[in-house]
């Protein structure tokens, strides 16, 4: 499985709750892109995220080294990160 190299803030509930980033590991590919803690993950490989099981929808078939384009929320902006690389292990 690919990882993005990123922790999320518990979800109330896995299907209404927003992906709020807690944490991006330094050396992931998240964190490499420009994610932040506290942005919003929005938009997985083109996928619309809304909530953690879409992410896990959109992401979970997804293998290391495969490259995705994300995007987040962060101050009421959309930010679009392209050709994030996942790797194995943080």
């Amino acid at each position: 499985r690919g990882l993005l190299g990123i922790t999320v803030q518990k979800p109330d509930d896995q299907y209404l709750s927003p992906v709020v980033i807690a944490a991006a590991a330094p050396d992931g590919p998240a964190a490499k892109a420009g994610v932040k803690a506290g942005d919003t993950l929005v938009r997985a490989d083109g996928k619309p995220v809304a909530n953690f099981a879409q992410m896990m929808h959109a992401l979970g078939p997804k293998y290391e080294g495969d490259a995705v384009t994300i995007a987040v929320a962060r101050d009421g902006k959309e930010q679009t990160f392209e050709n994030v690389v996942l790797i194995g292990a943080v």
